[in-house]
C-alpha cells in the first residue's frame, strides 16, 4: 500500500486553502497561501493525492498539480457540502474535500485539458458564438 498525503484544496479569488491528511488520517496541517505560495508549496511536495473543490480555475490547478507528479480529482461543490462540519469556512471546505475524498461512492469531474475547456465553454453559447465569424473558426480550432 502506497502510504501518500491527501492536501485538499479550496480554491477561491484571493486566497486558496488548504489541508493536508496523512494516511493515517491525521490532519497535518490547514494553511492559506496566495496563488503565487501555492504554486510553490505543490511544486515541492512530494507526489500526493490532490482533491479540488469544482470551480472555475480547478482544472488549470489540476493540470499543473499533474505536471508535478500528483494525482488528481475534482470534486463537484455538491458532492462536497455534505461533508463540511460547522460554519462555511475555508478551513472547513477544505477538510470537507479531504472527507469526500476517502468515500468510495464518489462522484468526479474529470480534468480537462485547454482545448476541452475552450469546446465545452463555446458549446454552452450555443449559436450566439458562430455569428461573429472569424471568432468562431478560430475558437473551434484550438479544439
Amino acid at each position: 500500500m502506497r502510504k501518500i498525503n491527501t492536501i485538499g484544496v479550496d480554491l477561491a479569488k484571493n486566497v486558496i486553502q488548504v489541508s493536508v491528511v496523512s494516511w493515517s488520517r491525521r490532519e497535518l496541517f490547514n494553511k492559506t497561501y496566495t496563488r503565487k505560495s501555492f504554486a510553490a508549496f505543490l511544486a515541492r511536495q512530494k507526489p500526493s493525492l490532490v482533491a479540488f473543490e469544482g470551480c472555475g480555475t480547478a482544472h488549470y490547478w489540476g493540470r499543473f498539480a499533474q505536471v508535478h507528479g500528483h494525482d488528481v480529482l475534482i470534486i463537484p461543490a455538491k458532492v462536497v457540502a455534505p461533508y463540511r462540519q460547522g460554519h462555511k469556512t475555508d478551513a472547513n471546505d477544505a477538510l470537507a474535500v479531504v472527507e469526500a475524498t476517502r468515500r468510495s461512492d464518489l462522484k468526479l469531474a474529470p480534468l480537462k485539458s485547454v482545448g476541452n475547456r475552450v469546446c465545452s465553454q463555446s458549446s454552452a453559447h450555443g449559436n450566439c458564438w458562430c455569428r461573429t465569424g472569424w471568432a468562431c473558426r478560430t475558437m473551434f480550432e484550438a479544439c
